[in-house]
């Protein structure tokens, strides 16, 4: 009984009992209201027949006027009494004498005779509506009553049939979707529900397949998160414990450069917990944001004079350029500093001398873009699309040694996407090469 389609079957079941239950009634009903409307119609009838003028009553009045006898009265009698052919209407007479005696008679019982007395002798007389149902013709197997019985017992097979049949196309799909769903629950991705039935049920199969699709991705990510993070602490751990051991077996002298040497892989282990968990707050919309209305063309200009020294240093120009008007948007500004430097540290890593760094802002439509655009290697086409993802790498463009641990990225996709904005990368490696990231936010209203 648990089962969708044998409750459904047992509803349709009784929609149809109850309909046709009720039809019957309701028909039954009609009919004998009908009838018996019918059969006094009949009744009435009669009653004109027998003493409306030139009735029955008024011919045999006529005939005793004429100095008609008794007997002849009876012959005449006997002809109107003849069954109508065209009403199913039966008129029983009797005929009694002025002596009160009985010299014609075809009533059937007394009681409900009607009594009128005539020049010569009393008339009474019975009228009747002949029963509605004939016996059939002898073509016919039943009678037509016995024929609605048949087809409303038959309608009836045939809905109860429908109804479970249709239960059962209905009910399909949500048996395929819990065993779908089973697959899903054991860790088993590669099952997805097909999409037919109806149109309900093809929308739920769709849904089901996206919430399948997105579980798979996120079990995916998840097994790469820890095979990145492993393998992230692992390198400077090794290095961590290497160096300890030889420290401990004098191999190596206890140095201020080896006690710098560890201190720089704690740092690395240090900054890499941090933006895990910083990550962790963002994918949790718990990563804590004090918005404030912000200049962009401030903190862009306070953002490339942290990083002129390096720029000089290295033989790299930095440009920047900005509105003439301040540029105000709801930020963070720390956060949105720290997407900032990490798009530059990015740019200088993989820019040569000479080189030009752009960091620019500008209002475009309601919203403001911030670009930040190397003339650097660039990015490789297949690589472009997943720099955004956690611990990710471009083979020859960013890797261990450069110091980076694949999180900036990531975090920094995060804060854009916190501040109702966008973040996109584009890049080429052939010249003129470099990486252009662009960041859109929008700006604040009536400013």
């Amino acid at each position: 009984m648990r089962r969708l389609w044998i409750q459904l079957s047992f509803a349709f079941s009784a929609v149809v009992i109850i309909s046709v239950t009720l039809l019957i009634v309701v028909g039954d009903l009609m009919s004998r209201v009908q009838g018996e409307q019918f059969r006094l119609q009949l009744i009435a009838a009669g009653e004109q027949i027998v003493q409306s003028e030139g009735g029955i009553i008024d011919q045999l009045n006529a005939h005793f006027e004429s100095g008609g006898t008794t007997n002849e009265a009876v012959l005449i009698l006997r002809n109107l009494e003849r069954p109508n052919r065209i009403l199913p209407l039966q008129i029983k007479l009797e005929l009694m004498d002025s002596e009160g005696k009985v010299v014609y008679s075809s009533l059937e019982g007394e009681d409900s005779a009607t009594e009128v007395s005539l020049i010569k002798g009393v008339l009474r007389y019975q009228i009747t509506a002949r029963g509605m149902r004939e016996p059939p013709p002898p073509a016919l197997l039943f009678h037509p009553e016995d024929g609605l019985i048949w087809l409303l017992l038959s309608g009836s097979a045939v809905g109860i049939l429908g109804g479970i049949l249709m239960s059962r196309r209905l009910s399909a799909p949500l048996s395929q979707l819990a065993e779908v769903a089973r697959h899903l629950g054991s860790k088993d991705f590669s099952h997805r529900a097909e999409l037919h039935g109806t149109e309900e049920m093809r929308d739920l199969a769709r849904a089901f397949n996206e919430m399948a699709d997105a579980l798979q991705k996120s079990e995916q990510l998840r097994s790469n998160l820890i095979a990145d993070v492993a393998h992230e602490l692992r390198t400077p751990l090794t290095v961590m414990e290497s160096s300890l051991c030889a420290l401990v077996d004098d191999i190596y002298p206890l140095t201020k450069d080896e006690i710098l040497r560890l201190s720089d892989q704690t740092r690395h282990l240090t900054r890499m917990v941090n933006d895990l968990h910083t990550l962790a707050l963002a994918d949790a919309h718990e990563l804590s944001f004090n918005m404030v209305p912000t200049d962009v063309n401030v903190l862009v200009k306070d953002v490339a004079e942290i990083f002129a020294p390096v720029a000089e240093s290295e033989g790299i120009i930095v440009k920047v350029e900005t509105e003439s008007e301040p540029c105000m948007v709801e930020a963070d500004v720390v956060r949105l500093r720290q997407v900032l430097q990490n798009m530059l540290v990015n740019a200088f890593r993989h820019s040569s001398p000479g080189g030009v760094i752009s960091l620019t802002s500008q209002k475009k439509d309601n919203g403001l873009v911030i670009r930040v655009a190397d003339t650097g290697t660039g990015i490789p086409a297949e690589h472009v699309a997943h720099v955004f993802e956690r611990f990710y790498r471009a083979e020859g463009a960013r890797d261990r040694a450069s110091g980076g641990a694949g999180l900036g990225l990531a975090i920094g996709k995060s804060i854009i996407e916190a501040h109702k904005g966008r973040i996109s990368v584009e890049s080429q490696t052939t010249p003129p090469s470099g990486t252009h990231f662009t960041i859109t936010l929008p700006l604040i209203s009536n400013v």
